[in-house]
C-alpha cells in the first residue's frame, strides 16, 4: 500500500474516532455545561452565552469578576455555545441576557428582528493567515487551496473583499474548527485562516507553521478602511437591557476600565481565563496567544463609523442600500 494511501486512512480513522468521542460527549451531557458565578440571593442572576475557547472577547469580563467588581451588581449562569449557528439561535430567541460572540452574527440577528444590541467591542485582531508552505507572503499563496473555520467566518468575507481589489487569488475552503485543528496538526491541510487562540495553539502543535499575515491588518491596508475592526464583543438582551438599565450602564463601565488596566499586560490577563475554561484552551496558550491578540474594550459610540464600515463589508448584500450609520446607532446599548 502507498504511504499517500495509509496516511489517508489514518487521518480518516483519526477523524471518525474524534466524532465518535463528541457523540459521547454529548451522550453523557457534556456539550451544555453551566458554571456559576455569584452567590448573593439578593441579587438577579443573568444568563451569559459565551465559546469556551475564547480569549479577548470575553477575558476583561473574568477579569472584573475575580476582582469582585460585578459582585454587587449580578450573579451570572455562564453557558457554553457549541458554534455560530448555535449562538444565533439564541440570540434570535431572546434566550439569555448576555451573550458574547461575533459582531456581524449579531448584527444579522438583530436585522431579522432579535432583541440585541452591542454593549461593547472586545475584539480587533482576531484572524490570522497561517501555513507550512516555503513562502515569504500571504501573496504567495495566489491559487493554492487555504482553508478557514468556522464555516461562515467574518475572514472569509473580509479576505474576498481583499482579493477584489488585488491580483491575488486564493482558493478559500471552509471546514469546521476541530476537524481543520486535526488536518493541520498532521499536516495534511498546509494553509488556513484561524482566530486567536487556535493560531496560537496550532502553531504549538506543528512547528513548521508560521504566520504571513493578520487577516483585519490586510484587509485595512488594501482597502483604506479604519486600523480597528469591531470583530467580536458583549452584546446585551434589550429586554434584559430595560429591565436593569442602570446595573447594565455599571457592568459596561466596569469592563471598560478593567480592559485599560490589563492592555499590553497579556500574561495578567492570561491569569482571568477561568480554570473551569481550560479543558477548552490551556493557559499557556491563552497568554501566547494574548501577546498577539491583545486586550482591549471599546464602547460602541466611540466605533460608530467602524462599525458601519465592517458590517456593510462582511455583509453588502444585507447592509448597503440602507442608511447604514443611522442603523448602527439602533444596534448600539447607550
Amino acid at each position: 500500500m502507498k504511504k499517500g494511501n495509509i496516511a489517508l486512512i489514518i487521518t480518516s480513522l483519526l477523524l471518525a474516532a474524534f466524532a465518535i468521542w463528541g457523540g459521547r460527549m454529548a451522550f453523557n451531557g457534556n456539550a451544555d455545561p453551566v458554571f456559576y458565578e455569584g452567590k448573593d440571593s439578593s441579587l438577579p442572576v443573568l444568563d451569559l452565552y459565551t465559546a469556551g475557547g475564547a480569549t479577548t472577547p470575553q477575558i476583561t469580563f473574568f477579569a472584573a469578576l475575580r476582582e469582585n467588581e460585578l459582585s454587587s451588581l449580578f450573579n451570572f449562569r455562564i453557558h457554553v455555545w457549541k458554534n455560530p449557528d448555535d449562538l444565533l439561535s439564541m440570540v434570535m430567541a431572546g434566550k439569555g441576557d448576555l451573550w458574547i460572540g461575533h459582531t456581524e452574527g449579531f448584527a444579522v440577528a438583530k436585522m431579522k428582528g432579535a432583541p440585541v444590541q452591542m454593549l461593547l467591542f472586545t475584539s480587533f485582531h482576531k484572524f490570522y493567515i497561517l501555513t507550512s508552505e516555503k513562502v515569504s507572503g500571504w501573496e504567495d499563496l495566489a491559487g493554492m487551496k487555504v482553508a478557514y473555520a468556522p464555516p461562515g467566518s467574518p475572514a472569509f468575507a473580509l479576505l474576498q473583499d481583499v482579493m477584489e481589489k488585488t491580483s491575488v487569488k486564493i482558493n478559500l475552503q471552509p471546514y469546521q474548527g476541530r476537524e481543520l485543528e486535526l488536518l493541520m496538526a498532521s499536516g495534511r491541510v498546509k494553509s488556513a485562516v484561524l482566530p486567536e487562540p487556535l493560531v496560537t495553539l496550532m502553531l504549538s502543535k506543528n512547528s513548521n507553521l508560521k504566520v504571513i499575515a493578520g487577516v483585519e491588518d490586510l484587509f485595512c491596508s488594501v482597502t483604506g478602511k479604519p486600523a480597528l475592526l469591531p470583530m467580536a464583543g458583549i452584546a446585551v438582551n434589550e429586554n434584559t437591557a430595560r429591565k436593569y438599565p442602570e446595573k447594565i450602564a455599571a457592568f459596561q463601565q466596569i469592563i471598560l476600565n478593567r480592559s485599560k488596566i490589563l492592555k499590553g499586560d497579556g500574561k495578567k490577563a492570561a491569569g482571568y481565563f477561568p480554570d473551569y475554561f481550560l479543558k477548552y484552551m490551556p493557559r499557556t496558550i491563552v497568554e501566547q496567544s494574548l501577546e498577539r491578540d491583545s486586550v482591549s474594550a471599546v464602547k460602541g459610540s466611540d466605533m460608530l463609523n467602524e462599525l458601519a464600515g465592517y458590517i456593510r463589508a462582511v455583509h453588502p448584500e444585507i447592509f448597503n442600500n440602507m442608511n447604514i450609520t443611522g442603523w448602527c446607532r439602533s444596534f448600539l446599548w447607550e
